[in-house]
């Protein structure tokens, strides 16, 4: 016989051949106590799993089966248990151990369930060795722990690197701001000093000489606008622009750019238009800066526009997310101006890198010359205002930039020194 028993008299007693094969069956040790706490029955797991025999474990308190610390006041609780009995986990929030014969302890998980006869109330244990589980969790929460410190440590490897990547940066700007302003003192003089020379020799009819001095001052141009450039964009990312903030009007500035372009314009036969616009146009910006964006993209899109082209620009109202902080997240009213031209256009690949230092499109690299920052500047001054830029190529061929701008800047003040790329 596989079960220790007591005989149970009742309703157990009648079908005790059927309750034992069902005990015995069970996947996790069964134990069967009275009123007492004595052991009434056992199934073969439970033996095995506390190390007894069957003599040795019938009619014994359950409490030989509890390590000692606990062992005090278990009568208690099982008193409680007879007193509101119902199907319950034990321990419940706590570790439970159990107790083999050998004196080791083992983690258990046990269920209580009441049995009901008509000899009186018995309480039914299953219990469960979770020694192999607790040795996974250990090992899980080590695995846990281990991966928490390597996380750690990568967070403090990039953040000393992004320190270091900061510094190096800044050092740079620093770097090009102090070169791009001492070259430009020389360089404006080799300029003048070069067209008081084309004025002496014009007045000699030395063509040839006068050829060379073109030359030399159209190079020393191209050269001033690059070391222009590289003081524009060392301030822009250093922070210490200065933005001048006041209500003004955008259409204003795009029909200023459009008459200093006047010249380029004819040049090359260009037609451009500005979409009529019945709605407020007025904003708060530096009017300075979005001068320098929009005589960029206008000359951009003179540059890269073939003969007898059209450039179109539109300003409509609009209503947009804008701004990187949480509290920018709300629409707000704003204004989008598009620049569009029919040129060569640029590659899909393309469209995000354009907005990087030295970069140009390939379509666009050879030719008709830049130095690849003036896209770079535009975003640096668009962003500090809390706007959006981005490019698109339009299906029927050229490329459309679009400006999206906040009707009200979030600085209360008119000055204000703002951060690039926080």
């Amino acid at each position: 016989m596989s079960i220790v028993t007591k005989e149970i008299p009742g309703t157990i007693a009648g079908s005790i051949h059927q309750f034992r094969i069902l005990v015995e069956a069970s996947p996790s040790g069964m134990i069967m106590i009275d009123h007492h706490g004595h052991i009434v029955l056992a199934n073969s797991l439970t033996l095995s799993l506390f190390g007894y025999t069957r003599e040795e474990l019938l009619e014994q308190s359950i409490e030989i089966l509890i390590p000692e610390p606990f062992r005090a006041s278990h009568p208690q609780k099982r008193q409680a248990f007879f007193a509101t009995p119902q199907p319950r986990a034990m321990g419940i929030g706590r570790d439970l151990f159990g107790l083999r014969q050998d004196g080791s302890e083992f983690p258990i998980e046990i269920g209580l369930n009441p049995v009901r006869t008509e000899q009186g109330m018995f309480v039914l244990a299953s219990v469960v060795d979770i020694t192999t589980r607790k040795l996974y969790e250990h090992e899980l929460q080590h695995q846990q722990e281990t991966l928490k410190h390597m996380v750690g440590q990568r967070t403090n490897d990039l953040e000393h690197a992004k320190d270091a990547a900061e510094q190096a940066n800044a050092a740079k700007s620093e770097f090009l701001a102090n070169m791009s302003h001492e070259l430009r003192t020389p360089m404006h003089a080799i300029l003048s000093f070069t067209h008081l020379a084309e004025k002496s020799l014009a007045a000699q009819a030395n063509e040839k000489a006068q050829h060379f001095l073109s030359q030399i001052g159209e190079s020393g141009n191209r050269l001033l606008l690059l070391l222009n450039d590289l003081l524009d964009l060392s301030k822009l990312e250093s922070g210490n622009t200065i933005y001048n903030f006041e209500r003004y009007d955008i259409r204003a500035i795009v029909n200023r750019v459009s008459r200093e372009s006047e010249s380029l314009l004819q040049e090359k036969q260009l037609q451009f238009d500005i979409a009529e616009t019945p709605f407020d146009t007025n904003l708060e910006i530096d009017p300075q800066r979005m001068h320098q964006v929009f005589f960029n993209l206008l000359s951009n899109a003179i540059k890269f526009s073939p003969h007898g082209k059209r450039i179109m620009v539109t300003i409509q109202p609009s209503i947009e997310s804008l701004g990187r902080r949480q509290s920018d997240s709300d629409p707000e009213a704003a204004l989008r101006i598009t620049f569009e031209n029919q040129g060569v256009g640029i590659p899909e690949s393309e469209l995000q890198d354009i907005f990087n230092k030295f970069v140009q499109s390939s379509k666009t690299k050879t030719g008709a010359g830049g130095t690849g920052l003036g896209l770079a500047i535009c975003r640096e001054i668009v962003e500090a205002h809390r706007g959006k830029i981005w490019a698109e190529n339009r299906p029927e061929g050229g490329t459309m930039f679009t400006i999206i701008l906040p009707a009200f800047h979030i600085s209360a003040s008119n000055t204000v020194q703002e951060p690039i790329n926080v």
